[in-house]
């Protein structure tokens, strides 16, 4: 393939090992995976639709910072289920956004579902209460569930505050895969 052409995965010949091709979202669309600065230097010219995949960031998701919980005694975690039973159901917070909650439970829930939870430092007086839907769950060691909740509202940045000023949660960001799910 000479400098200047445009990729398309049918012209890359085979005998190029050190070309890695990386298929993406796209059918029938690959590129390569080739150094910013040897795009720049213009030895490789990409075709105007490869250039938009590579530059388009609309697919990805932002997500609100994650912060762990750091279980102090007087948080207290409920649920009570929409057209179930009035009784408020305890759980364990694991980690609160502003869009969404984690926590273990004893009890199956299913995806979709409506919750009202509550949130609720008994020390301060604190009380918060969130109507959220369930996104996720899966099973948690000791017969428990773990379970990932999208407020239907995102919490403000005052009720954050809060828990933050009582220290129920920590104020550094949860990395993606440092979530305490199985502890």
């Amino acid at each position: 393939m000479a400098t200047g052409t445009a990729f398309s995965p049918r012209s890359l010949p085979s005998d190029w090992p050190w070309l890695r091709i990386r298929h993406s979202p796209l059918p029938r669309v690959a590129y390569p995976l080739v150094s910013q600065s040897a795009r720049l230097a213009g030895r490789f010219r990409l075709s105007p639709g490869i250039r938009k995949m590579l530059d388009d960031r609309s697919h990805f998701i932002a997500r609100a910072p994650r912060h762990a919980a750091t279980g102090v005694e007087s948080l207290r975690l409920t649920y009570r289920r929409a057209g179930g039973k009035p009784d408020a159901v305890e759980a364990e917070l694991i980690d609160l956004s502003r869009s969404g909650i984690q926590f273990r439970t004893g009890a199956a829930m299913v995806n979709g579902e409506r919750v009202s939870m509550c949130i609720e430092d008994v020390e301060t007086g604190f009380r918060s209460e969130h109507e959220a839907v369930v996104r996720w769950q899966r099973t948690a060691p000791e017969k428990r569930w773990l379970t990932g909740c999208q407020f239907l509202a995102e919490l403000s940045w005052e009720v954050l505050g809060e828990l933050f000023l009582t220290e129920a949660l920590s104020r550094d960001v949860l990395q993606t895969n440092e979530s305490k799910q199985d502890s």
